[in-house]
């Protein structure tokens, strides 16, 4: 997804002199920058992943009381 966002933002915002233009290509390039962060450090603490690693089991929790 980072690279289409990185090509779109190059075949179709390549008119910088127009100040639209320059913050379409702006904005591609800062979402290609944001899903290339997310692709090397992972989602963090916020993940459905971790978020699932630290619950405990339900049937674990039902059986307690």
């Amino acid at each position: 997804m980072a690279m289409f966002s990185l090509a779109t933002a190059f075949v179709f915002h390549r008119d910088f002199g127009d100040q639209n233009q320059m913050i379409h290509f702006l904005k591609n390039v800062l979402i290609a920058g944001g899903l290339l962060q997310i692709t090397y450090f992972g989602a963090g603490a916020r993940s459905l992943d971790a978020r699932t690693a630290n619950s405990t089991p339900r049937q674990a929790t039902l059986g307690a009381n």
